[in-house]
């Protein structure tokens, strides 16, 4: 049975997705329990739900997924969304992504900050908190100082506490003072040059602020929270992920979230073009192969249960494709102007 609802999915996202000028082949899917649409006061603007509602229809919808049987543990059930900015308003992480430029600093962890968060100082807070101390000092490595008397050790689980209390409640800068205070652990010499440049510059009133001080400058005032949020979704703790990141892998479960994060998708004149084989111009081939290809990756992702929101407003032409591929109660109006589109078992 799984088997053939995964082949089912596979087959509805390659029926899915023609070549530009092929003729679309529709798949009748199985049923899945009524989902009621939600209403909210926000203003729709450029086509696209607000960000508020989207999450409102997550949180309330992920219950219910619940009740009927959906496992939202991060290996069996995946929320797929476009962009990084989605993903941090939904984690619990958006304050920290807007301190910087490229989400690529924090997601891959090149900033050095973030780097020293996430690969030593909390692993080694929840070593700590553990009273795993062997594996603590292991993770911190050169940045852990010997200590060689009661007193040391006692300092060190003084500094350790209020480091503890300082993540749940104070900000980067908080806890960054602490360290630079009572050197326990030591922040990395790299950061700490960082730290010093961004405290001592001083432009002109005609000299732009170096990126780099402004990272600084805006990250120290960001909640720590934010920081133990994302470090959570890196290790893989939580069902949220990107669309780009998920290519390969399988789930029982997946719900896509299809908007106008960027310019680069339109995923109602993906449908519109799908629609209408041959309607696709030379000067947009590459934007219908593009969309396309993201819209296969996202729906060949579920092994049992697919469900498609979409955050934009869908055109007639699009509404009739996914009728015609989801079945005519499986096409739900959430409100807000967004639609959700299932598939079960």
């Amino acid at each position: 049975m799984r088997s053939d609802q995964c082949n089912r999915n596979r087959s509805l996202a390659g029926r899915a997705l023609p070549a530009a000028n092929s003729t679309v082949a529709a798949l009748a899917p199985k049923r899945l329990p009524t989902i009621s649409s939600f209403k909210n006061d926000c203003q729709v603007g450029f086509g696209a739900t607000p960000n508020a509602a989207i999450r409102s229809w997550l949180r309330v919808r992920a219950d219910y997924l619940k009740k009927v049987g959906w496992d939202f543990a991060p290996d069996k059930t995946k929320v797929l969304l476009l962009t990084h900015s989605g993903l941090a308003a939904e984690q619990g992480y958006a304050q920290l992504a807007k301190a910087f430029f490229n989400s690529d600093y924090f997601i891959r962890k090149t900033d050095e900050h973030i780097g020293f968060f996430g690969d030593k100082l909390e692993p080694a807070v929840e070593a700590y908190l553990e009273r795993h101390f062997g594996r603590m000092f292991e993770l911190l490595g050169e940045d852990a100082p010997r200590l060689s008397s009661q007193a040391e050790k006692r300092t060190w689980s003084e500094a350790m506490d209020k480091l503890v209390e300082l993540r749940r409640r104070g900000t980067v800068g908080d806890v960054v003072d602490h360290l630079l205070e009572f050197m326990h652990p030591r922040l990395p010499e790299k950061a700490f040059k960082r730290e010093k440049d961004a405290r001592e510059w001083v432009g002109s009133e005609t000299e732009q602020t170096p990126s780099a001080v402004t990272i600084v400058r805006n990250l120290r005032a960001v909640p720590y929270s934010e920081v133990i949020a994302l470090v959570r979704y890196l290790n893989g703790h939580t069902p949220f992920t990107t669309k780009h990141n998920t290519k390969g892998d399988q789930f029982e479960n997946v719900l896509v979230v299809l908007g106008r994060g960027w310019n680069r998708y339109d995923f109602d004149q993906l449908l519109q073009w799908m629609a209408k084989p041959g309607s696709v111009t030379p000067n947009k081939l590459s934007a219908f192969e593009r969309n396309r290809n993201l819209f296969y990756v996202c729906c060949s992702r579920s092994i049992t249960n697919l469900v498609l929101l979409f955050t934009q407003q869908l055109s007639p032409t699009s509404l009739s494709l996914l009728n015609s591929w989801f079945g005519h109660q499986q096409v739900i109006d959430v409100g807000a102007g967004g639609f959700a589109a299932l598939s079960a078992r």
